[in-house]
């Protein structure tokens, strides 16, 4: 993937965030100016303390599905579900968008995931539902814990402002299996 931006992460739930709204991502900090977070789920495994934006992402990434929203500010991010030891952000290069690609496995040489990309049919993506809207672009954190001051580079996910769609498809052979977000413009 040595064409794309990729990143290693520390297992957490990663998220693809508008660009606008990165500065009020928290992380495993305590909300601040009096927020409350939502969230049964608790990283301290304390439930007297209170819940955090990366208690949120654990508690969205558990469900059984590829992704989710969660509230940020005025906005919402998207939460891509399970733990992610790597992932990349591909742009489409026949729409508007792009690909957040996961690798389960792969048992030989590296694969070629453009190609991959190129031979799914847009059928094959399932309809989450979700949406997300931004007018600066995306960045999809490496570490949800802690977007700043993390060990973890963030990666820039280029896209004009508007309204995207979320899709999801996974490509299995015995060789690799490739967990595929597709980002597309509504």
């Amino acid at each position: 993937m040595e064409d794309w931006s990729s990143g290693v992460t520390s297992g957490v739930p990663q998220l693809l965030c508008p660009v606008e709204l990165v500065a009020y991502w928290e992380g495993i900090n305590s909300p601040s100016n009096g927020r409350i977070v939502e969230s049964s789920f608790r990283a301290s495994n304390d439930p007297k303390e209170p819940a955090t934006d990366y208690d949120l992402a654990c508690a969205i990434s558990m469900l059984p599905q590829e992704a989710g929203l969660v509230p940020i500010a005025n906005g919402k991010a998207l939460v891509i579900c399970g733990e992610i030891p790597f992932a990349a952000w591909v742009s489409a290069t026949d729409f508007l968008g792009g690909y957040i690609l996961v690798p389960e496995f792969w048992t030989e040489a590296e694969p070629d995931c453009q190609s991959i990309l190129l031979t799914i049919h847009p059928n094959a993506y399932s309809n989450t539902g979700l949406e997300l809207v931004s007018t600066e672009g995306f960045v999809l954190f490496a570490a949800t814990d802690c977007m700043r001051d993390s060990d973890f580079e963030s990666i820039k996910a280029d896209c004009p402002a508007g309204t995207y769609q979320v899709g999801a498809c996974l490509y299995d052979t015995a060789e690799f299996q490739l967990r595929i977000i597709r980002v597309k413009a509504a």
